[in-house]
């Protein structure tokens, strides 16, 4: 039996992660998780639910007041998103 060489644990999960076409869905919960921690559990549980393609982030918000101040702060929400990600993932916030 032939040796083959040694790999990082955290390759070797990106790489089948790649390979089967789910680093999407982790980015998605990544996206999600920090979109609930930067708004907060009250915002949060307006949010009635998120949506993520090409770059947009579209949240549903069942209260106007909330979605009002939500679209004041939209910019500062997306950079606190792409911070905790560790990259710029998104590149605008709809409220809804």
């Amino acid at each position: 039996m032939e040796r083959q060489e040694s790999k990082l644990m955290g390759n070797v999960l990106k790489e089948f992660l790649d390979e089967y076409g789910l680093q999407g869905g982790i980015e998605y919960a990544e996206i999600c998780r920090a979109y609930d921690w930067i708004v907060g559990p009250s915002v949060s549980s307006a949010t009635t639910g998120i949506s993520f393609q090409n770059g947009i982030l579209t949240c549903r918000i069942n209260s106007s007041v909330i979605r009002t101040q939500l679209t004041f702060k939209a910019e500062d929400i997306r950079e606190g998103i792409n911070a905790r990600v560790g990259k710029q993932v998104v590149k605008a916030i709809k409220f809804s």
